[in-house]
């Protein structure tokens, strides 16, 4: 047990208790809690073994352990195990197509490093070389989302408790509720688009951990997410241009409040902001930014329902009541905690620019990208405030929009899940196929 988890557990104690506490008394109640918790542990692995959702289930009330994020990746993992495809024009289903290509005996290492950077092939390395591994040894679509569940996991895991590690206490309600809404925005069955997603999670580690410790191989990580998806250069540039110009809180804060109001761009305007990157992303910006495929995304969003269509909004405006919230109001919490002032200003800058690059067909993913930094931040914010106040009135006043965002997500995510997600374990996976989501048993 770490120092910060026993004084965690320590100061959660009745004073009259913990006052006439001896030494030993403490070193003894420390002994046998660390020993529960390793009992924990490996219960938690058992149940993982005969129901990986119900280890789920019980990692929830363990929170503070050290075990429970590993429970988180092995159900992520399992969880591509199970993935259901049901959509022929999601992501999840060309990669299913290209695993078949590369299956044939004639597609070797050399014909993937030719397609690397080529005019309409690969300028992504991850996933295809991912994709080539897995070929090599099943056609299974299962097998290879299982190995894509293997790294999205890690990195999800690992940031869900970035957040837990840095608070201490109890959970206030609030708390628990933006937790669970940082699970969900970039949750775990955006497996099916692996390549944006699991660049999001790394991007978020990566930003989090040079933040906090200014170590090289960390901003190396956030460099490296370009060649999990290439249109991470552009957070990138925002992160270089963000340790170039320092923390600027109110100049970032007040371009973050303008680009709410800006909604007129075309897209022969950006595609000439865009003209300076190199040819080998020439081709993917220019699909990425053309007509055709803005209308093609217009017609599949005229389809939603508009709770569908909006939910989105509801958390990005949640999202700016808080932050400035915190500009007017956190100054002694920006100031206390050095981590949370340079967030809060990489925040503002990110979201200000996510904002502008919404305008382009797909860039509103970045939006996504910028939510997971600025519920991190007010997570934080909200359990380090000793003076409620006005902060739970907003908490509450925000709870039926972060309820819809919540929903959605979560439906959106049921139309990969099937039963074997809920029921299965390992063994039961491989010798049974799920075909029908969720979402259809629900209808």
């Amino acid at each position: 047990m770490t120092l910060k988890m026993f004084q965690s557990n320590f100061y959660n104690l009745p004073n009259d208790e913990r006052s006439g506490m001896q030494p030993q008394t403490l070193r003894s109640r420390s002994r046998v809690q660390d020993e529960d918790r390793r009992r924990g542990g490996s219960f938690a692995r058992v149940i993982f073994l005969v129901w990986p959702f119900g280890s789920l289930a019980f990692t929830a009330y363990h929170l503070r352990s050290s075990w429970a994020k590993n429970i988180v990746w092995l159900f992520v993992i399992f969880f591509g195990l199970t993935f259901v495809i049901s959509n022929p024009k999601i992501d999840a289903n060309r990669y299913n197509d290209k695993l078949q290509e590369m299956g044939d005996h004639d597609y070797t290492f050399q014909t993937l490093g030719h397609q690397l950077y080529r005019d309409t092939e690969y300028v992504d390395v991850l996933q295809p070389l991912l994709t080539f591994v897995v070929s090599r040894f099943t056609s299974d679509y299962r097998v290879l989302f299982a190995a894509f569940g293997l790294i999205f996991g890690y990195f999800y895991s690992r940031n869900i408790w970035y957040l837990i590690d840095r608070t201490s206490g109890r959970f206030k309600w609030y708390g628990v509720t933006l937790l669970i809404i940082f699970t969900v925005i970039n949750g775990f069955w955006n497996i099916n688009g692996f390549r944006f997603w699991t660049a999001a999670h790394i991007f978020v580690f990566g930003v989090l951990h040079y933040l906090e410790t200014g170590k090289a191989k960390h901003l190396f990580l956030t460099i490296l997410t370009v060649f999990v998806h290439f249109s991470f250069f552009f957070p990138v540039l925002v992160f270089l241009l963000y340790l170039a110009g320092g923390n600027r809180k109110h100049l970032y804060f007040y371009f973050f409040l303008l680009t709410f109001t800006f909604s007129e761009a075309s897209l022969t305007q950006v595609r000439e902001y865009l003209s300076f990157l190199p040819s080998i992303f020439e081709a993917k910006v220019s699909n990425y930014t053309s007509d055709v495929y803005e209308q093609v995304l217009n017609e599949r969003k005229s389809l939603l329902n508009w709770y569908v269509q909006y939910y989105g909004a509801a958390l990005r405006y949640v999202v700016l009541v808080w932050l400035a919230w915190i500009y007017f109001q956190g100054g002694a919490f920006i100031r206390e905690h050095a981590l949370a002032g340079k967030l809060f200003s990489f925040v503002l800058l990110l979201y200000a620019l996510s904002n502008l690059g919404s305008l382009i067909p797909s860039g509103n993913r970045f939006i996504v990208l910028s939510n997971l930094f600025a519920v991190a931040l007010i997570f934080w914010y909200y359990h380090s405030n000793r003076q409620p106040g006005w902060i739970n009135r907003i908490a509450v006043l925000s709870m039926p929009a972060l309820a819809l965002y919540f929903l959605i997500s979560v439906r959106i995510g049921l139309d990969m899940m099937g039963v074997q997600m809920l029921v299965g374990n390992p063994v039961t996976a491989i010798f049974f196929r799920d075909e029908t989501p969720l979402v259809d048993w629900i209808r």
